[in-house]
């Protein structure tokens, strides 16, 4: 049986960890009940404009259904039955790496609920001038049966910018764990 940093598969299943093996040796672990997304796609996020990530993510691990959700378009959506709380993880690249234009200009990532932009359960914004290129927010969103959430992003530097460029290092992601079902 192959082992994994030690663990047989066995034993990595049978817990809360998912193990996978690939033929050329490749091990990757994951929690049972989460999902990995990566975007590879150039997106424009023009100024002062509220811009939903599109739906083009690309699963790295995890099965989205596991979480009690599915993609569906643009939207990740619970399809328990009932209340569902998850963990969500996002992670932004953005470019160019300094931002340009209005002095005191700022980058945000956040989540919206339901399609209303006054329900934000999950949103980080950085500071004036700030030269970060990845931004990363996480926060627990609670959806009733039926609810969804939608990834966003917003600058005001004045000038268009851009995540998710494929060449650059760093990757716009999303990782999604499912908390508790009531």
């Amino acid at each position: 049986m192959a082992n994994c940093f030690g663990v047989s598969a066995v034993q990595c299943t049978a817990g809360l960890l998912m193990v996978t093996y690939s033929d050329a040796g490749d091990c990757k672990i994951a929690m049972s009940d989460s999902v990995f997304y990566e975007f590879n796609s150039t997106i424009t996020i023009p100024t002062d404009t509220n811009t939903q990530i599109p739906g083009t993510w690309n699963i790295i691990y995890g099965d989205i259904s596991q979480c009690g959700l599915i993609l569906q378009g643009n939207v990740f959506k619970n399809i328990t039955g009932g209340n569902l709380n998850i963990n969500v993880t996002i992670q932004a690249a953005w470019w160019p790496v300094t931002p340009v234009g209005t002095v005191g200009s700022t980058r945000s990532i956040f989540c919206v609920r339901n399609g209303s932009l006054t329900d934000i359960p999950l949103a980080a914004v950085t500071g004036a001038n700030d030269t970060s290129t990845v931004q990363s927010v996480t926060n627990t969103i609670r959806l009733a049966n039926g609810g969804y959430f939608q990834p966003y992003v917003y600058q005001n530097s004045g000038v268009d910018a851009f995540i998710g460029d494929a060449s650059q290092l760093a990757k716009t992601t999303i990782f999604i764990e499912r908390v508790n079902e009531t």
